[in-house]
């Protein structure tokens, strides 16, 4: 491993351990996917291509070995808990109802929104890196956006 996958992979550590969570909805289950992830990239970095982008690499790793996670149990949904966020949210009780049905509406979202929401929105990743990710085109990016923010808004409305 050499310094400058060290320093990227540092540096890029904070996104994909919020990445592994907004996926398993869950703190433990998070950092055990983020772990997972980091010993396979730390043994494959050898194969990463200095100059190329470490961000996509990395988030596509998360991703594919969540999914083979859920091919493994052989379920479709991921059950969240909110116990997480509450230890981090402040006692206002109106914003924690409010991040709660956030969330859950979230969670009922297909996998394929949940994660555009999740990258675009929710760690402030590019359209074109997110497309890299996720293995698809810029537009398909933006419309998956445009179809989560849709029927998230008709979930919170109805």
């Amino acid at each position: 491993m050499t310094k400058e996958f060290e320093k990227l992979l540092l540096a890029a550590l904070p996104g994909m351990r919020s990445y592994a969570f907004g996926l398993t909805r869950n703190r433990a289950d998070g950092d055990d996917l983020l772990h997972d992830v980091v010993v396979k990239l730390i043994a494959s970095a050898d194969r990463f291509q200095p100059g190329s982008n470490f961000i996509a690499w990395a988030f596509t790793a998360i991703r594919n070995r969540f999914r083979d996670g859920l091919r493994e149990v052989g379920c479709r949904g991921v059950h969240r808990s909110c116990d997480d966020i509450r230890e981090a949210t402040p006692a206002n009780q109106e914003d924690t109802v409010a991040l709660a049905e956030l969330l859950d509406c979230i969670a009922r979202l297909s996998l394929e929104h949940r994660d555009i929401i999740n990258l675009v929105v929710g760690r402030d990743i590019s359209y074109a890196t997110a497309a890299a990710i996720v293995g698809c085109s810029v537009g398909t990016v933006r419309s998956r956006l445009a179809r989560a923010r849709m029927e998230l808004k008709a979930m919170l409305q109805g």
